[in-house]
């Protein structure tokens, strides 16, 4: 059995042992120290009130996140408390690299973090302060190996036209292709179904369906009174008939789902969706190249 598919096995086992490693030690050295890395970041003040975020760069996460004029997680809680809220400064430290399942983790520990930190400060025999993962370092150590039989999974799973139900649940990545077969662009999400159904529908919400009618059929966006943007109601029908015309692959991922998608963007270069390597004249450029066909996943 290939690594990758002992980790998604394994995932709730690896996010929980993750978890306790992060949240073990709190961070105390300085933040101009911390590496531009990916990884997550927690700000606990006790076991019911903390935040838990992924970034791709924890120095810059955690510089915006202690500055209380930069926390938007902490002004918002300011705003919206019932309770007199702790300062910023009082909230503990917990940040731990990640170079694999970030997202997942943040998300464990969201869920998770009260339980969590109860073990923790209940235990008497060290067993929770103690606790390491083989597993977990290696699954780390070897998570360029792990990215790559990830995306060359999803690349070989056979699409369906759009529209057709999704046979799959749950967390993981979603790919179209256009009526050429080319990648036009790559998604991950926590719920495949609703994440589907979304950018089919609801024009506000996705990413897939502004770019469509702005960069393949020339429309502008109109933004309603309520700030939401969408095409005329002609234009919507355009872009549902475009994407009608487009086949989607998906395929479910319990933990890494984050740096596969990320991985296959900046391989691909799928037309509709931005990368971090270009600034934003030649991403822009990028998009419009009209007879360029280069991503095919079949032949």
């Amino acid at each position: 059995m290939s690594f990758w598919n002992i980790a998604q096995q394994n995932a709730g086992y690896l996010l929980v042992d993750g978890a306790f490693s992060l949240l073990k030690d709190s961070e105390d050295s300085s933040i101009e120290s911390l590496p531009e890395q990916p990884g997550v970041v927690v700000q606990r003040f006790d076991a019911r009130l903390f935040h838990a975020a992924d970034t791709r760069n924890l120095r810059k996460l955690t510089q915006s996140n202690t500055n209380p004029r930069c926390s938007s997680w902490y002004n918002e809680l300011v705003r919206n408390a019932e309770f007199d809220v702790p300062e910023l400064c009082d909230f503990s430290l917990h940040i731990a690299e990640a170079p694999f399942g970030r997202r997942e983790l943040a998300e464990c520990l969201t869920m998770n973090l009260s339980s969590f930190w109860r073990r923790i400060e209940g235990d008497q025999t060290g067993h929770y302060q103690n606790r390491a993962s083989d597993i977990w370092q290696r699954m780390m150590l070897t998570h360029r190996e792990l990215i790559e039989e990830g995306g060359s999974q999803a690349l070989h799973v056979d699409p369906v036209r759009w529209g057709g139900a999704s046979w799959v649940s749950g967390p993981g990545i979603l790919i179209v292709q256009d009526r050429h077969d080319d990648v036009i662009f790559i998604d991950s999400t926590a719920d495949i179904p609703a994440q589907y159904i979304m950018h089919a529908r609801r024009t506000q919400l996705s990413t897939l369906r502004q770019r469509i009618g702005e960069r393949f059929l020339n429309m502008p966006l109109r933004t309603s009174a309520t700030g939401a943007q969408a095409f005329t109601e002609s234009g919507e029908l355009e872009v549902s008939s475009f994407l009608r015309s487009c086949r989607v692959s998906f395929f479910p991922i319990l933990i890494g789902r984050a740096e596969v998608c990320e991985d296959l963007i900046e391989r691909l270069r799928p037309e509709l969706n931005d990368f971090t390597g270009a600034r934003p004249f030649e991403r822009r450029r990028e998009f419009h190249r009209p007879t360029h066909r280069k991503h095919r996943i079949w032949g």
